[in-house]
């Protein structure tokens, strides 16, 4: 990725695009990556993206699945790479997309709370002063602190995926529907969490969720995806509006659609 020269933007998108190839079964996936100029159907995900996000902004990227939200977030934290266009990013990023992605089962918990902190480029002494923090948060037991990540359930696993990604001191923190992550109770622990870490005027957090209400307890900004691009980008209450006005008339169409078939229908059988 670009560095860009401006301090004050932590990340920034130019002309972005993404497209993914559209495969019916495995053997077809499997020969368009082995043999990439084999020539397939393209399925547009993002369509030029243009973007400027400041430091300590709190962005929810809103829009129906499948419009390219979180394709736009796992380009920012260089998980996808994009097929066109200048991704600038200023800052150490910490996701919680995929909350368990990267662990390894054969390592234990403890061993995979260093190998993420590392990668998110802390310092081992700084880790392990966080160690306790982070077991204590995901509600690890002393037993399996040391105890192989693979004996661990799939719920502890992302528990701690989660817990991680919070105390690693993120500049730029990334969250894609990952609050649903464990039972009520850690949710409700997970949100006070980002909301304390929301009041730090330095982090920057891009959110992701479907909960209008939660959104607006975090962000400020809002940033309506729809048809692939960015169909609207400012005040989160009038982001909203277009996100709900827009799915809305999209829904009425396909209400009034079905009312038309029906009385189709009914008109044959009279006929």
């Amino acid at each position: 990725m670009v560095k860009s020269m401006n301090k004050n933007i932590d990340i920034e998108l130019i002309n972005v695009c993404k497209k993914y190839s559209k495969c019916n079964n495995d053997l077809k996936r499997l020969t368009s990556v082995i043999f990439p100029w084999t020539k397939t159907e393209k399925l547009i995900v993002i369509d030029n993206i243009n973007l400027k996000i400041e430091k300590g902004e709190k962005i929810a990227f809103l829009g129906k699945n499948g419009s390219g939200k979180s394709t736009i977030l796992k380009i920012i934290s260089s998980i996808t790479v994009p097929d066109s266009g200048i991704v600038n990013v200023n800052r150490k990023v910490s996701t919680l997309l995929e909350v368990s992605a990267g662990f390894s089962g054969e390592f234990t918990g403890r061993e995979n709370i260093h190998i993420r902190a590392a990668l998110l480029g802390m310092k081992k002494k700084d880790v392990i002063d966080l160690e306790e923090k982070i077991f204590e948060f995901a509600e690890v037991d002393d037993f399996y602190k040391d105890q192989q990540l693979k004996r661990y359930s799939s719920g502890m696993v992302s528990k701690l995926g989660f817990a991680i990604n919070l105390f690693c001191h993120p500049e730029i923190l990334i969250i894609d529907e990952a609050l649903a992550v464990g039972d009520a109770g850690f949710k409700n622990k997970c949100i006070a969490a980002i909301k304390e870490m929301s009041k730090n005027d330095s982090l920057t957090l891009l959110f992701v969720s479907h909960d209008e209400k939660m959104v607006k307890e975090f962000c400020n900004r809002g940033i309506f995806i729809y048809e692939h691009q960015i169909a609207f980008d400012g005040d989160i209450n009038k982001a909203f509006e277009h996100y709900n006005k827009t799915l809305g008339t999209v829904d009425q169409y396909l209400k009034n659609d079905n009312k038309s078939k029906k009385q189709s229908k009914s008109k044959r059988k009279k006929r």
